[in-house]
């Protein structure tokens, strides 16, 4: 008899039971107990490192502008006054990557000319 490769049944393991189905389960069950081990280790690696490359998502970074309930401007740099490039950020939500700048009247733009900005 030839020696079976890994996550194969034999035909005749199958025999007996009461229906189809269940020969089906039985092949599923022993596919995903072997084949599906190595797919499932995959997985959690991709999660972990996807994890790992992700940020906590729970901190404001330093030097933030609170716009709105988890929405901030934080600041690019080391500029100073109008000339300061801010980004957004969110914890929790997609931000648009465009620099701004700050306007005299506190609010933000991404026009230097409007905020003032010379350089």
């Amino acid at each position: 008899m030839a020696s079976l490769g890994e996550g194969e049944i034999e035909a005749n393991q199958c025999a007996g039971t009461v229906s189809m189905v269940d020969c089906f389960g039985y092949k599923l069950m022993a596919f995903l107990l072997v084949g599906g081990a190595r797919m499932a280790v995959s997985a959690v690696t991709i999660v972990f490192l996807v994890g790992a490359c992700s940020g906590s998502g729970t901190g404001v970074p330093a030097g933030a502008v609170e716009l709105d309930k988890d929405l901030y401007m934080v600041p690019v740099g080391d500029g100073e006054g109008s000339c300061r490039m801010w980004r957004m950020h969110s914890p929790t939500m997609a931000t648009i990557q465009v620099i701004h700048y700050r306007k005299s009247d506190g609010g933000f733009t991404v026009n230097k000319t409007e905020a003032g900005c010379r350089r």
